[in-house]
């Protein structure tokens, strides 16, 4: 092992580090049971190279005050039941250890289930939608897990996914140490590398460091590790561990450190044994692409028992097409519905159909359905650029012989394998736009013809925020983004991602930009054929490089400055704003259509009060009340 390995491997190995789960993520609802009977389950993933698991659930509550004697709840995590509780009126609380157990899989989740049995003081067995039938957990109740991993470096067949470290709702953590001045080989391959590992992070993606040679930059207790190193040799390979936590060692020179790198794709890595590859063991890396099919598939899927249930079935469409009129809609499949219910289907969190489900037993439903012919180009047809869901609510009537009854003891509905989208698609016109991303870069196979420039000697920060930026690329388009790298101030040619810093920006790339261009400003500029995304400063590229997904800085944040350019401006804490009031495109037309419909309603204004003038003057004159008054009294003295 090498000094800068060592330098990394300061945690000692051994049991991992305690990490508390809320049961409820910061944006859902408190977690409430409701009816006679209600259930919750869920689950914490774990690390795959953890063996065992224990930990602590900690649950606080505040429970309806009609509840009666005999209410209680029932804990289990992974196979054992934990704890039985019984519930009281008001607020309660336990803590409930959890024994150490085995885990087993790939994908490793530690499964948690909460059963409540309600009972109230004039009804022993309430409806699910009896108002007075509750138990509401805290946002506090959460479960603490710690686990136990092997101590043996990783197989190479185990890759990239034994370098996942996240726990929960927690990000796995990634720290990229290049042994030697980085260069354009040794990025790309760290790209490639962190790239393969966050395909398999999930929706929150991975969150990377840097370190550089003679940086105090540690890894830190928990934090997976990819050391690169340049050199002479053949592409190598090697699997090891530091403080406890799995490591890869890559070396090779120039395109050799590629195929190094290309070892965590996981059509490689299973083919690959022991913890050492080199040479002809390891592959080139070349990208492909398939055609994008007129008909996608839908997966299958299903929910059981009665209540309310959501199936979810995503697709994705390619972020350089877009979607053009003429697309449906197809789904089929079965249900048994012991009391009735009903199915909403939608795509994109847009209702598109509902279907009755009869109480008769095993039943089938059908769904074709024209999706919305129009729409921004980036959402056309109900159809995203990037993942799209269609989803299946459905809500079971529960029969009254099954109201105290575990939800999943009778009823369910599957969608069958027969659910497809049939859609028309053009190629995405090159434009200047970053709601897209990464198209335009990824215009072509590989992000071929595309380039991503740094600053010279570029610091921890920025290497940091273009291996975030291109391994999000990677995890949300399923493709390989291979672009080249160059380091520079100036403008490269063709397409490309430019990561500048304040002062240092090429005046051409921040034309008509308003306001001062210091980091935080990202933009893109179209100039002929090529699109130039300009990024001041690491902060600029926060949105691309965390929790991104296709689509996610779109709409009221993009600021469009002219036809061929667009831009926006990054906060401290990535809270994405138009960048300032600029020039608007067609804003001449604009302007114009503008005061002429202005003028209109000026001169219908005069034209109706001309008339109410008239009329005014035209209609006899009314006497007033005083008046009245006074003429009675003249009468009567006259009299």
């Amino acid at each position: 092992m090498t000094a800068a390995a060592t330098a990394l491997a300061l945690p000692s190995i051994g049991q991992a580090a305690s990490t508390t789960t809320p049961l409820a993520g910061p944006k859902d609802p408190p977690l409430e049971l409701q009816g006679g009977y209600d259930q919750f389950t869920g689950g914490i993933p774990v690390p795959n190279r953890w063996t065992s698991v224990a930990g602590t659930v900690r649950l606080r509550w505040n429970a309806s005050p009609q509840l009666a004697d005999g209410s209680a709840m029932q804990v289990r995590v992974g196979e054992q039941i934990v704890g039985t509780i019984s519930l009281r009126p008001g607020a309660g609380s336990a803590t409930l250890p959890v024994p150490r157990q085995a885990l087993r899989g790939d994908n490793r989740v530690v499964p948690i289930a909460i059963q409540a049995r309600i009972r109230l003081k004039n009804d022993v067995c309430p409806a699910t939608d009896d108002p007075a039938a509750w138990l509401q957990f805290s946002r506090s109740s959460a479960l603490t897990v710690d686990g136990q991993a092997a101590v043996a470096a990783p197989q190479l067949k185990d890759l990239p996914r034994a370098l996942l470290t996240g726990v929960g709702r927690k990000r796995s953590r990634l720290l990229v140490r290049f042994e030697s001045a980085p260069t354009a080989a040794s990025v790309r391959a760290a790209a490639l590398a962190a790239g393969e590992i966050d395909a398999l992070a999930g929706d929150q993606g991975l969150q990377i460091r840097v370190g550089l040679p003679g940086s105090p930059t540690r890894r830190a207790d928990g934090e997976a590790a990819i050391v690169v190193r340049g050199g002479s040799g053949p592409a190598t390979i090697r699997t090891t561990l530091l403080g406890g936590t799995p490591a890869i060692e890559l070396s090779g020179s120039d395109e050799q450190l590629l195929r190094a790198a290309g070892a965590l794709r996981p059509s490689v890595a299973r083919r690959l044994t022991g913890v050492i590859a080199r040479g002809a063991q390891l592959p080139a890396v070349k990208a492909t692409r398939s055609s994008f099919p007129r008909r996608v598939r839908l997966p299958t899927g299903s929910t059981s028992g009665v209540g309310e249930g959501q199936i979810s079935l995503d697709f994705r469409v390619p972020e350089y097409l877009e979607a053009l009129r003429g697309s449906r809609l197809r789904l089929a499949g079965t249900y048994d519905a012991p009391a009735g219910g009903r199915a909403v289907i939608g795509i994109n969190g847009r209702d598109i159909d509902s279907q009755t489900l009869q109480a008769k037993g095993q039943s089938r439903f059908f769904v074709e359905e024209e999706l919305a012919p129009r729409g921004p180009s980036l959402y056309r047809a109900d159809l995203r650029a990037g993942r799209n869901t269609v989803t299946v609510s459905t809500r079971l009537t529960r029969p009254r012989d099954l109201r105290c009854q575990p939800s999943d003891s009778g009823g369910g509905v599957e969608v069958s394998e027969f659910g497809s989208v049939t859609l028309l698609t053009r190629p995405r016109p090159l434009q200047a736009t970053i709601s897209a991303f990464p198209f335009p870069l990824s215009r072509k196979v590989g992000w071929q013809g595309s380039t991503v420039q740094l600053p010279p000697k570029p610091t921890e920060a920025e290497l940091a925020a273009v291996l975030g930026t291109l391994a999000e690329a990677r995890r949300v388009t399923g493709e390989l983004a291979l672009p080249q790298i160059a380091f520079g101030t100036g403008v490269p040619r063709g397409t490309a991602l430019v990561l500048a810093r304040p002062g240092q920006v090429p005046a051409e790339l921040v034309r008509d930009v308003p306001g001062p261009k210091d980091a935080g400003v990202l933009s893109a500029s179209k100039d002929g054929s090529a699109v130039r995304i300009l990024a001041i400063g690491p902060k600029a590229l926060r949105p691309l490089a965390n929790g991104y997904f296709i689509g996610k800085v779109q709409g009221r944040t993009v600021e469009s400055l002219n036809a061929d350019r667009a831009a926006i401006r990054v906060g401290d804490k990535e809270l994405v704003t138009g960048i300032q009031r600029g020039p608007v495109p067609w804003r001449w037309p604009l302007l114009v259509i503008g005061l002429a419909i202005l003028a209109f309603a000026v001169v219908a204004l005069r034209r109706t009060l001309v008339r109410l003038r008239r009329r005014t003057a035209s209609a006899p004159t009314m006497p007033t009340e005083k008046a009245d008054e006074q003429g009675g009294d003249g009468e009567r003295r006259d009299s």
